[in-house]
């Protein structure tokens, strides 16, 4: 990515471990996640690696700033995840939305497999 995208002014890429940001306290106002909590999920101790980083996610992201998440997983095995009020923050109600898929070149919706959108607001 950084390769990809190194003519974009104002941009970083930064490799660190999501369970444990260097970044301090309060700061971003958007944080947005494609596919970390999915990963995250998938090892060994999924549910204490995505816990340490909803933790870290809500440390450094700012009172008022929104976390975005797009997952493959549905509410049921989800939220859960989100929902600690420990965050601070009220989790929206999840969006679907219909996979594209292309075929012979043309781009289609698959009407039965979806990606998941939660959005949580942290508490000002």
């Amino acid at each position: 990515m950084k390769t990809k995208y190194r003519k974009k002014k104002g941009m970083q890429y930064i490799r660190m471990d999501a369970r444990n940001m260097d970044f301090k306290d309060n700061t971003f106002d958007v944080i947005v996640d494609k596919g970390l909590t999915d990963c995250l999920l998938c090892g060994e101790e999924g549910e204490d690696d995505i816990s340490n980083s909803m933790g870290e996610v809500s440390r450094v992201l700012k009172p008022g700033g929104a976390y975005f998440c797009c997952s493959f997983g549905d509410p049921e095995t989800r939220e859960d995840y989100f929902e600690s009020k420990s965050f601070g923050w009220t989790l929206e109600k999840p969006i679907s939305v219909s996979k594209p898929s292309i075929s012979s070149g043309k781009l289609e919706q698959q009407s039965n497999e979806f990606h998941w959108c939660y959005i949580a607001k942290k508490s000002v």
